[in-house]
């Protein structure tokens, strides 16, 4: 109990923990503990990934660790031609990051993975006895989408493993550290569809895993920038950089161990000792609307300003009206092997022709608001006929709740207001 007590920060079910996981645990020696050092045992925690113990008696595997690792994106300068876009300045970007296969792995293994659904399924229900079965939806498991992918799974010649889809749930958002300051991060976060939403949901389930932190761009960019051209970047420049940056991390993390996986499925021992074989898939990207635009290539706010579909600016105020319905819904983004063709020239013009990157040629060019990027996530889905822009979740609560639906509810609580006397305490009533 003296030691319960040195500090504040212990709880009743540490001192539990303490007593009943460590001090009576049958494989407890005091004299294990001769000489301990909690710095030490921290350094070579942090210091030693591969240690010298096996994997089943360390604390984590050794390769599901952090990384640091680097990448480059060429500087452009508006009439500075270059031989190719490879011979063009390079600006190196470091950032920290797991590798994804390893995410995957870790999340089969980990304490939620008792209520991992392994094999989708349809779900239907009965109002009563007589009437006709309906077909509920609303987990990744029991989608269509879910159940096509696991009809296209190709086995492994010789492997009687189970097969299973891991629905990769992707999500990001820069979130500022503190009140005042600007000291943010970025992190990029992995679920697991194959868990229940209502599980997801809970933080308290500690379902997420971090895959990534995404740098901004660093504050050198001008003087690297300046030593090469002996000219500050322009706005527009600064943009193009940071387009270039995420499309090069997200190249960097779908590696070619993931690309693998993806295609030939990876083995893993999960928690209950069973072994199968896994199939990543992406499922969805959830970000904000200015997060969505840079993931999707295209312009923010731009004259085509969805990242799914290509209304116009000046068409806004004709959604959810009939002619909306019959013609703006069915004119989606697609992506293509044309669309890359356009970029790739366009990349050709800024590099080889010194070409402004927001010049009004390479608007033109390219059309519907998009960007002269390479998107890393067109490179890994369109060989597998995957549409990459469906892969970006609505986001309700930037886009609608704290968006469209606030303005509208405050407008409406100031007509309360100007109605009579009571009408908010009506309105609060029920």
């Amino acid at each position: 109990m003296i030691w319960f007590y040195s500090s504040t920060t212990k709880t009743l079910a540490d001192l539990d923990r303490l007593v009943y996981s460590v001090i009576t645990a049958p494989d407890f020696k005091p004299s294990d503990f001769e000489d301990f050092s909690a710095v030490a045992e921290s350094k070579r925690l942090d210091n030693d990934p591969n240690s010298e113990q096996s994997s089943a008696q360390a604390p984590f595997t050794s390769n599901d660790v952090w990384h640091t690792s680097t990448v480059s994106i060429p500087l452009p300068l508006t009439g500075r031609k270059h031989p190719s876009e490879d011979k063009a300045p390079k600006l190196d970007v470091e950032f920290h990051h797991r590798d994804l296969v390893e995410v995957v792995k870790s999340a089969a293994q980990d304490h939620n993975s008792e209520h991992l659904h392994w094999k989708g399924y349809k779900t239907f229900w009965k109002s009563s006895a007589g009437e006709p079965s309906q077909r509920v939806y609303g987990e990744a498991y029991t989608s269509d989408f879910f159940l096509e992918l696991e009809e296209e799974i190709t086995p492994v010649e010789g492997c009687n493993l189970e097969t299973v889809i891991i629905a990769l749930f992707l999500y990001s958002d820069a979130t500022l550290l503190a009140n005042f300051g600007d000291l943010s991060l970025w992190p990029i976060y992995v679920w697991l569809g194959n868990l229940s939403k209502y599980i997801r949901g809970k933080t308290r389930s500690f379902t997420a895993h971090h895959l990534a932190y995404l740098p901004s761009l660093p504050d050198l960019v001008h003087d690297v920038y300046k030593s090469v051209y002996e000219a500050s970047p322009t706005s527009s420049i600064l943009t193009f950089l940071k387009r270039e940056l995420i499309q090069a991390i997200w190249r960097h993390l779908l590696n070619d161990e993931f690309k693998n996986a993806h295609k030939y499925g990876i083995i893993v021992k999960c928690k209950d000792g069973q072994f199968r074989r896994f199939y990543p898939r992406f499922f969805v990207y959830s970000a904000d609307y200015p997060e969505k635009t840079l993931l999707a290539s295209i312009k923010q706010k731009g004259k085509w300003l969805c990242t799914l579909c290509k209304i116009k600016t000046d068409q806004i105020l004709q959604l959810g009206t009939k002619l909306h319905d019959l013609v703006w819904s069915t004119k989606f983004r697609v992506d293509s092997t044309f669309c890359a063709r356009k970029i790739d020239e366009a990349r050709k013009w800024i590099f080889e022709r010194g070409i402004a990157v927001d010049s009004d040629r390479i608007n033109d060019h390219l059309g519907e608001s998009l960007v002269p990027v390479k998107n890393a996530f067109s490179g890994f889905l369109s060989p597998m006929n995957q549409n990459y822009f469906e892969l970006f979740a609505r986001d309700l609560m930037h886009e609608f709740e704290l968006g469209v639906w606030k303005a509208v509810f405050t407008h409406l609580i100031r007509m309360l207001y100007t109605y009579r006397g009571d009408a908010i305490a009506e309105l609060n009533h029920r």
